[in-house]
């Protein structure tokens, strides 16, 4: 039973991701769940299952977003990350909580790539545009 709810948590998480754009993750599942504290107090964190780095409140250790990051990522004074999506990578860049969080670079990258889970990216497969 454990390994079939797994298998469904999984899933529905590649779905979900690779049907949002960058922006919509960025701004849902990143800027939404952070932007109530100081850029200042946000540590990374290592997710023990996928192998992911999410963003954590330091004072209170309470883990902020899901482990959309491929390596630990830190606001100084902005946050530079790559996510990784089923149909590619989002390459972003925030600004701390003294700009509101602002988005100053959010590139879509739909190559098609397997991430293992380690920090580097691995197979990537440039598409031809004809």
């Amino acid at each position: 039973m454990k390994i079939i709810t797994f298998l469904a948590l999984i899933s529905s998480f590649i779905y979900t991701y690779s049907q949002n754009s960058c922006e919509q993750i960025i701004r849902n599942e990143i800027i939404e769940k952070i932007k109530n504290y100081p850029s200042n107090e946000l540590v990374a964190y290592q997710d023990t299952i996928n192998g992911g780095f999410g963003l954590m409140h330091l004072k209170t250790k309470m883990k902020l977003t899901k482990a959309l990051f491929m390596k630990p990522e830190f606001f100084s004074p902005s946050l530079r990350a790559t996510i990784h999506k089923q149909t590619g990578y989002c390459e972003i860049q925030i600004l701390g909580s003294n700009r509101d969080y602002e988005i100053i670079n959010n590139e879509d990258h739909e190559d098609d790539i397997v991430w293992d889970g380690s920090n580097e990216i691995t197979n990537v497969k440039k598409k031809s545009i004809s």
